[in-house]
């Protein structure tokens, strides 16, 4: 409804500036994470200062987490309610065939990758198709949304 639509749009509207802050802190808090560590590293050689260093590392990275889930959880809320983003009708009716080539992509990808490492043993080179799959499975998503959007 149109009144529904409007409280809710002022609402992601006024949560805009908390969001785009607690994302820009959870990035600042990640990058200077390894600060403790490298500082430590510089000041003693004692093993088990390294070990704390590594769990305040650990620490502050669960706290930027933390904040990058919270915020985002409430902003995919505010997309699913306005039909923004992943979240609009065409995406929602795309998603399931989307979801059967993924798996169907997927699994071939196994297929091959279990059907040259196994009977050759070559597991240190096979590796190599991981990501030559990532590559083609995003070629192969777009072709797949091509062919959607011209069939519409």
């Amino acid at each position: 409804a149109y009144g529904v639509d409007g409280m809710v749009r002022e609402k992601k509207e006024a949560f805009a500036q908390n969001f785009n802050m607690t994302i820009a802190v959870g990035v600042v808090l990640c990058i200077l994470s390894c600060v403790p560590l490298v500082i430590s590293s510089m000041i003693t050689d004692k093993e088990y200062i390294y070990v704390i260093m590594v769990g305040v590392l650990l620490l502050i990275i669960a706290v930027a987490v933390n904040l990058f889930i919270r915020v985002g959880n409430v902003n995919a809320a505010y997309n699913k309610l306005l039909q923004e983003g992943d979240y609009t009708v065409n995406k929602k009716k795309r998603a399931p065939l989307l979801g059967r080539v993924a798996t169907i992509y997927w699994l071939i990808a196994v297929a091959i990758y279990l059907g040259w490492s196994l009977p050759t043993n070559d597991w240190d080179i096979s590796w190599v198709l991981w990501p030559v799959a990532g590559v083609l499975y995003a070629v192969v998503i777009a072709i797949v949304k091509m062919i959607i959007k011209a069939e519409d």
